[in-house]
């Protein structure tokens, strides 16, 4: 399930960029082994520095409204059993990449550096 959110390192970025939604999960940093930590469940209860751990949908959609960026995966060849990726934000194909899930967090990465800009 962990593969359904955004990684720590992305969300931190986010919530620079004003990503306050409620999510299903969120981050708690492990200082005594220098790594994050994902928890299913609403963050009210800690007393230490947590990040929400977005879904990948959450954050298009936190684009798409806030940015007016509209980014998505999109296959490139429907026809084969090892179908590759590329994505599209705002009507411009970017790069081609191996899988799904490269593919959508390459698309995220890009959205973040477009709406610092």
């Amino acid at each position: 399930m962990e593969k359904e959110f955004v990684p720590y390192e992305l969300a931190l970025e986010l919530k620079k960029l004003g990503f306050f939604e409620e999510c299903l999960g969120f981050y708690i940093w492990q200082s005594w082994n220098n790594n994050s930590r994902l928890e299913i469940g609403n963050d009210d209860e800690y007393t230490c520095e947590t990040i929400k751990a977005p879904l990948y949908q959450q954050t298009f959609r936190f684009f798409r409204e806030k940015y007016n960026l509209l980014g998505s995966p999109v296959p490139c060849d429907f026809n084969r059993k090892d179908t590759k990726f590329d994505f599209i934000i705002n009507g411009n194909m970017n790069y081609r990449y191996l899988s799904y899930e490269e593919v959508k967090l390459e698309c995220l990465k890009k959205l973040i550096e477009l709406a610092k800009e």
